[in-house]
C-alpha cells in the first residue's frame, strides 16, 4: 500500500514513474560473411520482444569487459544511430556499442531492426566460442538499454550467430549445370 502510495504522490507531483511490469526483452542474431584474405563480416538484426524500447545495443560486452578477440573494423549502424568501439587495453577485449540518436530511433515493442554490422578476423566458430580475454563468457554476450547506456538496469544476452544462407547463386549454378547436362 505505502508504494502505491508514493508512486500516485510521485506521479502527481510530475515526477516520472515508469511501470513496474515494464519489460526489456529482446535478442539478436549475427549472421557472418567470409569476405576472404581472413576478414568476416557479420550483419546484425536486433528483435525487441520486450514492451519498453531498445536504445542502445552493446556488442560483445558486459560493464567493465569487453570480449572481441580482434578489433572490430568497417562498422555500420541504421539510420540514426551513433557508434563507439569500446576496448580496455592488453589484457581485455572489443565491444561495439550502438546507441540510438534519438527517442524516435529505438527499437519499438515488438520491433526487429537490422542494420547494425562490423568486419573482423574473428572466424564465425571464434566469435561463437568464450572470449580469448575472459575463458568463462562467450564472445557475443551482449547488452541491450531501453535508452541511453547505463540510464536502466540493462538486460544481458547472448547475441545468436547463425550460419549464412545457403548461397542463391550456388544453388542456382548448381541447377543451371543440371540443365546443361540434360541439353547434351
Amino acid at each position: 500500500m505505502r508504494i502505491s502510495v508514493l508512486l500516485v504522490c510521485l506521479a502527481s507531483a510530475g515526477v516520472g514513474v515508469s511501470a513496474a511490469h515494464a519489460a526489456l526483452t529482446g535478442s539478436a542474431t549475427a549472421t557472418p560473411t567470409n569476405l576472404g584474405a581472413g576478414q568476416w563480416g557479420y550483419s546484425i538484426q536486433a528483435q525487441n520482444s520486450g514492451d519498453t524500447t531498445i536504445g542502445t545495443l552493446w556488442f560483445g560486452w558486459v560493464p567493465g569487459k569487453n570480449f572481441m578477440g580482434s578489433a572490430p573494423a568497417n562498422i555500420t549502424a541504421p539510420a540514426d544511430w551513433n557508434i563507439l568501439v569500446t576496448h580496455g587495453g592488453a589484457t581485455d577485449g572489443w565491444g561495439i556499442r550502438w546507441t540510438a540518436a534519438n527517442a524516435a530511433a529505438r527499437i519499438a515493442p515488438g520491433a526487429s531492426l537490422a542494420g547494425f554490422g562490423f568486419e573482423t578476423a574473428q572466424t564465425p566458430t571464434a566469435l561463437i566460442a568464450n572470449s580469448p580475454f575472459y575463458p568463462d563468457t562467450p564472445t557475443t554476450t551482449s547488452f541491450f538499454y531501453i535508452g541511453n547506456a547505463f540510464g536502466d538496469p540493462g538486460m544481458q544476452f547472448v547475441v545468436n550467430v547463425v550460419p549464412a544462407p545457403a548461397g542463391a547463386a550456388v544453388l542456382m549454378g548448381g541447377v543451371a549445370l543440371l540443365g546443361r547436362r540434360r541439353r547434351a
